[in-house]
């Protein structure tokens, strides 16, 4: 398979993947510029220490170290508000550890890997709506709330000023107000636990 050159410094750095369907929000795509002065049109799919991987918009999987990219993306990276999360799926698939989370007609978001001590942003389109009820559910519960118990909580659930926060370990749904037209949180995970998550809405 041929890939499609996007420029010397970040071709070496392509893995040809179906994933263009990876995101949270429709903003995400952005123009990445290397050190070397290369640039790429994508979103960021993790944020990992010094590893960052990036989506392009034809689908494309590329993964980096930090000081590989121009100090304006580190800076972005830095206030981007994900660290230690991938998204994994936006699609909703049987025989899976949350396929029994969902509600009967509630809409899939995403799924998602959240690391121990790591932060994950996730905004999500509610055109026209005052209100939004948002779901969550943690895979490893259990060991979230023997972790939150050392730090006195577990993972948290807020909107980006703080406010209608909420302590969580396991499955928990809130109604959220709107802003925007979109609903945004930001999700906290302070134990040392690594859990895959759901998002979704009803």
């Amino acid at each position: 398979m041929i890939m499609k050159k996007v420029g010397s410094f970040f071709l070496w750095f392509l893995v040809v993947a179906c994933i263009s369907g990876f995101g949270t929000a429709e903003e995400e795509y952005r123009e990445w510029t290397s050190s070397s002065g290369s640039k790429v049109n994508a979103k960021l799919r993790s944020h990992r220490g010094t590893k960052v991987e990036l989506i392009s918009k034809e689908g494309q999987l590329i993964r980096l170290e930090m000081n590989q990219l121009s100090q304006a993306d580190r800076d972005f990276l830095n206030g981007s508000g994900m660290s230690g999360a991938t998204i994994l799926s936006k699609e909703a698939e049987k025989g899976t550890w949350y396929e029994y989370s969902l509600p009967e007609n509630a809409k899939f978001i995403c799924e998602y890997e959240l690391e121990g001590k790591s932060v994950f942003k996730i905004s999500i389109p509610a055109k026209g709506k005052d209100t939004q009820i948002v779901g969550f559910d943690f895979k490893e519960s259990d060991a979230l709330y023997e972790g939150g118990r050392e730090y006195k909580k577990a993972i948290s659930v807020a909107l980006p000023d703080g406010e209608f926060s909420a302590l969580v370990s396991g499955r928990f749904a809130k109604k959220y107000p709107v802003e925007k037209d979109r609903v945004e949180f930001v999700i906290e995970n302070f134990t040392d636990v690594v859990t895959k998550a759901i998002v979704w809405t009803e």
